[in-house]
């Protein structure tokens, strides 16, 4: 009899496991052209929010091709994103809307915990020039080093870049080599449209160049909740 019902009790927790949502997101390892971010065209599934949000800065840049001194090679795939954050207050952030292969909407829902991981590095160099210099005086031939740590951050949200709710942080991408990071969450609002932001280690005295490279997403994978 105890046998039967540690029986029943295991199929019925291999059940409830299966219903749990996994979300496959589209592109997850931003595969597309390589390019510099100053070529105005949009990732592929990905949406960049510096066009709402920093319009007179560059877009994200499409890895590896030489470009600002980066040559690492991606981590699955062929391409890789790199998003910067800069000496003017500005920094860079991507997103999408969480839709099955069908067109129907997903969302993460409230209460529920979820996991998503992805692989991280730091380049040592990521040669560019600064806006802030030239509004400042500083030489405008110079190339600044874009390779201060920084964080990637994950907001919720119900409508493309809309931050309705900081999700989950990394500590600061310090790697030169991948290494793959696991960002757990649990929403207190149900959200369709989640977005990828690099941001800086803050508390911060003043705002500075940075840079993360990402690839191979997983999908976002509902866990149970650890009491």
């Amino acid at each position: 009899m105890r046998i039967l019902l540690a029986l029943l009790f295991i199929g019925f927790s291999m059940i409830s496991y299966s219903q749990m949502d996994v979300i496959k997101l589209n592109n997850p390892s931003f595969e597309d052209t390589p390019r510099k971010g100053g070529v105005l065209k949009e990732i592929e599934g990905w949406y960049d929010c510096g066009i709402d949000n920093f319009p007179e800065e560059s877009a994200p840049d499409i890895h590896p091709g030489g470009y600002w001194g980066v040559d690492d090679k991606s981590y699955e795939g062929e391409t890789y994103l790199g998003l910067v954050v800069r000496d003017n207050e500005t920094w860079e952030s991507v997103c999408q809307r969480l839709i099955t292969g069908s067109g129907e909407i997903e969302r993460i829902e409230e209460g529920n915990c979820y996991r998503l991981s992805m692989a991280v590095a730091r380049s040592e160099k990521y040669l560019s020039g600064s806006r802030f210099a030239l509004e400042n005086a500083r030489p405008k031939s110079q190339a600044y080093n874009y390779n201060t740590p920084v964080v990637v951050r994950i907001w919720g949200g119900n409508s493309f870049c809309n931050k309705k709710e900081l999700l989950a942080k990394s500590e600061p991408v310090i790697n030169s080599e991948w290494e793959t990071i696991d960002l757990n969450f649990t929403p207190t609002i149900d959200c369709e449209f989640i977005t990828i932001e690099a941001y800086y280690n803050i508390p911060v005295l003043v705002p500075y160049n940075g840079h993360v490279l990402i690839d191979n997403l997983s999908e976002i994978i509902q866990v149970a909740c650890k009491d």
